[in-house]
């Protein structure tokens, strides 16, 4: 009974075992050429994005000297604009001790005026009296 036993497991059992490992090692091909595969497209996806990442940094330094330009083209002309309005500020200083100068020569000149006037008329009083 016990050889009958070890028939039947050599006839059922093992070739049934043996294409399992076969498969077995079939499966261990595929998977070998899968890893092969995907490291492939790893290094090809990695290839791209430092390509893509040159490119960005250079765009990127290529923007940092326009905006530097710019930067320093607005300096100068706010730079420009502020002597500019300090001309004004100056200019209209000068307007303002000028008007000042005028109004007192013109205060004194009515003052003069009115004085001149009320001495007049005091002697037309006298004279027409």
């Amino acid at each position: 009974m016990v050889s009958e036993v070890k028939r039947v497991i050599q006839e059922l059992v093992v070739p049934d075992l043996q294409a399992i490992k076969s498969d077995l090692a079939t499966i261990k091909v595929e998977i070998r050429r899968l890893d092969e595969k995907i490291d492939g497209v790893d290094k090809r996806l990695s290839e791209k994005i430092d390509g893509v990442d040159k490119r960005l940094s250079e765009k990127i330094d290529g923007l940092d000297e326009k905006i530097d330009g710019v930067d320093k083209r607005l300096s100068e002309k706010i730079g420009g604009v502020a002597q500019h309005i300090d001309s004004v500020d100056k200019r209209i200083d000068s307007l303002r001790d000028e008007f000042s100068a005028r109004f007192v020569s013109l205060e004194r000149e009515i003052s003069v005026a009115i004085d001149i006037h009320e001495r007049l008329a005091a002697l037309e009083a006298k004279i027409g009296r």
